[in-house]
């Protein structure tokens, strides 16, 4: 699958075709975050020409998954649309090595053909040297950020967005040859590795809510304030994934769906489907989501308000980090190797 951001690895049954490049589609490059500019209002990001610094080496075992028949496996994807800030995150991610570019197989979505780097900097990857990671294209109808019924604030409209995706993960089987799918929002600072330990560990827990197993149908909420399932970490089973991505166009037909947001959707889906619930609360900092942060007395996003950027606490995944510089000194202070 050289050329795409749909990979996994060479052990598959199935190989992938990837989306054929496009004349438009943008180039990245290859510099690291610190020389990509952020402009709200640009729809077009332009080439980045200039050489890459150096950027501290990463612990492998936070970063990115080990490959032991021992362990569980992981698929993740996200979607990046063009215009905004998202496909700059993803390309710190690829850059780094980490985020769903350090899982056993992923897929990056877009509404354009957006190429985000190249493959030699992958440092877990499979990809040949010098081979273009691209997104793979789901083109069709745009969300859009409106109010619904009993929240004030606005919520952004996107499910028919990811149900495009969801239609293409359930025609490339990829979600049903792993042990645990996971959907990572770009402004995620996600840690393969150590979600990969985690999910090991809650294997064997005591407590049936924390007790997983990939071949009964269950997903995890992960916001103890809601008991929800929060966008930033969606996660499921290999047996949760043969529901969802099999029923997802029934819940469509029987759900009111159009007003929701894709989480909302995603957990109102799962429920439908029967899919089961188990706590995953010690695998996400959301500052969208208040539940204490450690013993502090506050939550997470009065950390951050107090001390900016923390990641230190050895959870797989932290949310939101909206810009390149953040979402790089996230991905340090996780995962850096220290002298």
């Amino acid at each position: 699958v050289a050329g795409a951001a749909a990979w996994e690895s060479p052990s598959a049954e199935t190989p992938l075709s990837p989306s054929p490049p496009s004349e438009r589609a943008i180039s990245f490059g290859a510099a690291e975050p610190e020389s990509i500019v952020l402009l709200s209002d640009r729809s077009t990001p332009s080439p980045i020409t200039t050489t890459p610094t150096t950027t501290p080496a990463l612990n492998r075992s936070i970063a990115a998954v080990e490959r032991s028949a021992a362990l569980p496996t992981l698929f993740c994807w996200a979607i990046g649309l063009k215009g905004g800030v998202e496909p700059w995150l993803l390309v710190v991610q690829l850059q780094m090595g980490t985020g769903i570019f350090g899982c056993h197989a992923y897929t990056a979505f877009s509404d354009e053909a957006l190429e985000l780097g190249i493959g030699d900097n992958l440092t877990i990857g499979y990809l040949p040297d010098g081979a273009p990671v691209r997104t793979v294209v789901i083109p069709g109808e745009k969300a859009w950020l409106g109010p619904v019924s009993g929240s004030p604030l606005d919520v952004w409209h996107n499910t028919a967005v990811f149900a495009r995706a969801y239609a293409w993960i359930r025609d490339s089987g990829l979600a049903e040859r792993h042990d645990w799918t996971v959907k990572v929002d770009p402004d995620t600072v996600f840690l393969p590795g150590t979600l990969q330990r985690q999910i090991h560990a809650m294997y064997s827990s005591p407590r049936y809510m924390e007790k997983l197993d990939p071949t009964v149908p269950v997903y995890l909420v992960n916001c103890q304030q809601w008991y929800s399932l929060q966008g930033p970490l969606e996660m499921f089973s290999r047996a949760a994934a043969a529901k969802f991505f099999s029923g997802f166009e029934s819940c469509q037909a029987s759900l009111d769906w159009r007003d929701w947001g894709e989480d909302w959707f995603m957990q109102h889906c799962l429920d439908h489907l029967d899919v089961q619930k188990r706590e995953g609360f010690k695998l996400l900092n959301d500052r969208y989501c208040s539940s204490e942060y450690g013993h502090t007395g506050h939550d997470y996003s009065e950390e951050v308000e107090m001390h900016g950027t923390t990641c230190v606490d050895g959870k797989p995944a932290y949310h939101p980090y909206k810009t390149t510089v953040a979402l790089k000194t996230c991905i340090l202070q996780a995962a850096a190797v220290r002298s």
